[in-house]
């Protein structure tokens, strides 16, 4: 765009040139008119052969000029649709990292849950485990004072018999 710009501001410098010579030009033809010299009227035809050709050259340089600008419009459009591309593909992965980062989460969450139930289900087997265990040691305790029971008995019968 910046050379377009620069290019333009040359076309209006060389239009602005072109019209202050052909307004010298008009001001020879009116001298010449009225009396001008042959040098005034040669030179006037060599202003306008200067005239035409700056006109050519100023129409070469305005084709120019719009062969720039059209492929600067052209390169504009492209950048614009690989511009909306890729932003389209940004906001593809944008959506894909947040799905992403939803799903991590929600593997957290369980993760957490998961941990918290290993945990109770861990205490309520250990509670359990300590539960059969004083049972067992009851159980054993009972067991042991029945055994002594008996073996007291057991002595009180042979010192019966003893005697």
């Amino acid at each position: 765009q910046i050379e377009l710009a620069q290019l333009r501001t040359l076309v209006a410098k060389l239009e602005v040139d072109l019209a202050e010579k052909d307004a010298t030009i008009d001001g020879l033809e009116k001298r010449v008119g009225t009396g001008g010299s042959e040098d005034d009227a040669a030179l006037i035809a060599e202003l306008r052969r200067k005239l035409a050709e700056q006109e050519r050259e100023m129409e070469r340089k305005n084709r120019e000029l719009e062969k720039q600008a059209s492929k600067l419009r052209h390169l504009e459009d492209e950048l614009r649709n690989k511009l909306a591309e890729r932003e389209k593909e940004l906001e593809r992965k944008n959506r894909e990292l947040e799905q992403l980062a939803s799903r991590l989460r929600g593997l957290e969450e369980d993760l957490h849950e998961d941990e918290k139930a290993r945990r109770a289900r861990q205490q309520r087997e250990l509670e359990d485990l300590q539960r059969k265990l004083a049972e067992r040691d009851a159980e054993r305790d009972a067991a042991l004072a029945s055994q002594a029971a008996r073996d007291a008995e057991m002595a009180e019968l042979e010192a019966r018999l003893d005697k």
